[in-house]
């Protein structure tokens, strides 16, 4: 069916997903059409895969209705002879070629959050701001920044009156937060 770039797309739940694909010379016949599938199931199964969406630009968005955050789908390529009836391509042609699948996961937006006494006295010239409640939305271990300064750890002890924020980064597909 051609070279379909296999290389996992992890991405935030508003991201694009875009296949990145190059037909074959020769593959394609005058009446063959290209589709990019977005399917749950396996990689190396796309045929009995379930149509989640299909198009021929190989761009998908999330779609709540019809999916779940955190878990993998797919995007293969098929190219044979168009269904009248739908417009994806027909499955039942007999020269039916596809890619294998190339993994895609939408992830939700990391949620930042910071605990613990937010005033300074005299009597308590010292508080620690915890961000470590703070939750990853893909489950990996979250990345943190403070301002003012740049302290990257959970935690960030404070001694002097003003405003602090947190950021928070899951690594994964570089969903963003701050709080």
């Amino acid at each position: 069916a051609g070279n379909m770039d296999l290389t996992p797309i992890n991405l935030c739940s508003d991201g694009k997903a875009q296949a990145k694909y190059t037909v074959a010379p020769g593959v394609m016949d005058a009446n063959d059409v290209v589709r990019y599938i977005l399917y749950d199931g396996q990689s190396n199964d796309p045929r009995n895969g379930v149509i989640v969406n299909f198009n021929d630009n190989g761009g998908f968005v999330f779609d709540g209705t019809k999916m779940t955050l955190g878990k993998t789908y797919y995007i293969a390529v098929f190219v044979g002879n168009v269904d009248p009836k739908n417009g994806n391509v027909n499955f039942t042609d007999r020269c039916l070629d596809n890619t294998p699948g190339v993994p895609v996961t939408w992830f939700k937006y990391p949620e930042s959050k910071i605990t613990g006494l937010n005033e300074l006295s005299c009597k308590v010239p010292s508080i620690v701001l915890d961000g470590s409640t703070s939750v990853s939305g893909s489950g990996d271990a979250l990345r943190y920044t403070w301002t003012p300064g740049a302290d990257q750890t959970s935690n960030k002890t404070v001694t002097a009156p003003g405003t602090y924020t947190l950021n928070v980064v899951d690594p994964r597909a570089n969903c963003a937060n701050t709080s």
